[in-house]
């Protein structure tokens, strides 16, 4: 008997579940500090 739960495309949907979960981390990480860098900008600095 096989030690593996399935067929070969779960390993691959772990793989990107992982790869998603990370993702999502690193963008939500992206979106607060770039609300928190606009926060501290005027429309003046954007204008120069």
């Amino acid at each position: 008997m096989s030690s593996k739960s399935g067929p070969p495309g779960d390993i691959e949907c772990g793989i990107v579940r992982s790869v998603n979960t990370v993702m999502c981390d690193f963008l939500a990480d992206a979106e607060a500090l770039l609300a928190a860098r606009l926060e501290r900008v005027s429309l003046d600095d954007i204008s120069r």
